[in-house]
């Protein structure tokens, strides 16, 4: 793979072994337009493998270096319209990956079940992150508040599916982690003075059940809980006040989490008359998101006024629906 970037543009260059900040700059290169701009390459190979042991079971190795060349600069937890993308440069490696992966395969009862396991593992480097404090939205000198690592991630999958009968469904668990390091010698380019600690992603457990059982030939009802580990997140661990005014001290990236995430959903189906001559197909389903009103926590913030921490739920109560849905039906 190659990337270039096209002028016109001014980059910073700063001093070596320094501190990015504006008193190190030392020069600035400008690009002029339609020039090419500092050109990256990579390598990207690929190995997959599946070998059959039986004619139920197999086992599937892979393989993959991969670069990623623009990059998405965000430090909030929902995708938003104004996320920053930036693409690499003089001062912005691509961040590169190794991913190793291994599964084992087997179908039950003449595939009534399949089962998987894999476990993989991720080896990344130049991992984008920012430093303490930095404001994303509307920031002109971003560059040098950017900061690359390294991370590494590592799992098991596992996943169980019934194909066939009145209960169909499927069970998948999977037990990852990922952790960052940003470490430098150069005094401000580091988070957490070096050491490992978790990534925004890193979510040990993480469980998804889902069933759909036939009442009849038209009634179906369908469950789906969903559980995960809470997300890390970065708050103060001290606080002090002077005078009318509240700071906050030993903050450290990820050293909190928010409490575990699960749901439960539930619905029920009628299907309307299936008969082939019929123009349209229809059905109608009711269902419940968030069953027991469990209050899943999607921030938490500092309050200004007593230095507490505060917890925002995001629907956190059920919410009931009803739905008509209408399909062409195409026959000869």
């Amino acid at each position: 793979t190659a990337f270039n970037n096209l002028g016109p543009e001014e980059l910073p260059v700063f001093a070596e072994d320094q501190i990015k900040h504006p008193e190190t700059v030392i020069d600035t290169l400008t690009i002029g337009s339609g020039d090419f701009n500092h050109l990256k390459t990579g390598w990207e190979p690929r190995l997959s493998i599946n070998y059959r042991l039986t004619d139920r079971s197999s086992l599937k190795m892979g393989y993959s270096r991969t670069y990623q060349y623009i990059h998405l600069f965000s430090n909030t937890v929902a995708s938003l319209p104004t996320d920053l993308w930036r693409p690499s440069d003089p001062n912005l490696e691509p961040v590169s990956a190794h991913i190793f992966s291994l599964g084992y395969y087997r179908n039950f009862q003449a595939n009534l079940f399949e089962s998987s396991l894999e476990v993989f593992y991720k080896d990344i480097d130049n991992l984008i992150d920012f430093t303490n404090g930095t404001r994303v939205l509307l920031n002109p000198e971003l560059v040098f508040n950017t900061l690359q690592g390294t991370a590494k991630a590592y799992g098991v999958e596992y996943m169980l599916r019934k194909t066939r009968g009145k209960l169909t469904g499927r069970l998948a668990y999977t037990y990852s982690r990922a952790k960052s390091k940003f470490e430098s010698e150069i005094p401000g380019q580091s988070l957490n003075m070096g050491e490992t600690f978790p990534a925004n992603f890193d979510r040990p457990h993480d469980l998804n059940l889902f069933a759909n059982f036939q009442l009849g030939r038209r009634w179906h009802t369908s469950l789906n809980f969903v559980y995960t580990t809470g997300r890390p997140i970065s708050l103060p661990e001290s606080s002090f006040r002077i005078g009318g005014a509240i700071g906050f001290a030993d903050i450290f990236r990820n050293q909190f989490r928010v409490p575990d995430f699960h749901r439960l959903d539930w619905s029920v189906s009628l299907e309307g008359s299936n008969k082939k001559d019929r123009k349209w197909l229809t059905s109608w389903t009711f269902s419940i998101y968030n069953v027991y009103g469990r209050k899943n926590v999607f921030s938490v913030f500092i309050n200004g006024e007593d230095g507490r921490p505060r917890q925002l739920s995001v629907l956190g109560a059920p919410f009931p629906s009803l739905a008509l849905n209408i399909k062409l039906n195409h026959h000869e």
